[in-house]
């Protein structure tokens, strides 16, 4: 009888760990540069989330993973900022309506407009580093037109300097960060994912209502 439980708990635990180490895997596989391209698309155009949260933790995997998520996301950004170009120079009149019902949109397209007016390529390369949304500026290159070869270089270094950076602090500092990380009793994990996940889903949630129900806030 204690055998046959004792078996049974075994099984039981082995079935765990195979479903475990299969999430793991699922987290860590080959979509993961998929999904990241995808949301960095998503950043750049309907949905401004906090893509850097995901790109960290794929960074922290090492040197490599450093290169390809920064390239990955460097190309879904530009690929974002050429449909919202394209929106701004064919089709501006199909979103005026819901930008000019935004305060902080209608604000970021007229700041963004005004410094590429000025600055032309070098404002929009700004913007990606600058409080200003980049799906502004996208949409503000279009109505001025300006010309697309000279757009999404613009885009694609702004945004290349940005997760760069990011990229060389985990370079440089991502081992002390993970060794820290797993010297930290298991409550203090723990409570730190917690926050960790809590902090991402309400920067989330924030994103949304401050771009869909602005009048809440």
């Amino acid at each position: 009888m204690s055998q046959s439980h004792t078996s049974a708990s075994q099984s039981s635990r082995g079935k765990m760990g195979r479903a475990k180490d299969k999430l793991d895997g699922a987290a860590r596989g080959r979509w993961a540069l998929t999904f990241l391209f995808l949301g960095s698309v998503l950043e750049s155009t309907v949905f401004p989330w906090p893509i850097e949260f995901p790109m960290i933790a794929y960074m922290l995997r090492g040197k490599r993973a450093v290169v390809k998520v920064v390239v990955v996301c460097v190309l879904g950004s530009v690929v974002g900022s050429a449909i919202f170009y394209f929106v701004g120079r064919a089709a501006f009149e199909a979103m005026e309506g819901f930008i000019m019902a935004r305060p902080n949109l209608e604000s970021g397209l007229e700041t963004a407009q005004a410094w590429i007016e000025d600055y032309g390529a070098l404002a929009v390369a700004a913007t990606t580093l600058a409080p200003v949304p980049v799906q502004m500026a996208s949409v503000a290159a279009g109505l001025s037109e300006m010309a697309v070869w000279a757009f999404l270089p613009a885009i694609a270094l702004g945004r290349a300097i940005r997760y760069g950076a990011m990229g060389l602090i985990i370079i440089f500092f991502g081992d002390e960060i993970t060794g820290w990380w797993e010297r930290q009793p298991k409550a203090a994990k723990t409570w730190g994912t917690v926050i960790f996940v809590a902090l991402f889903l309400g920067l989330v949630v924030w994103g949304f209502i401050s771009l869909f129900f602005p009048n809440l806030i």
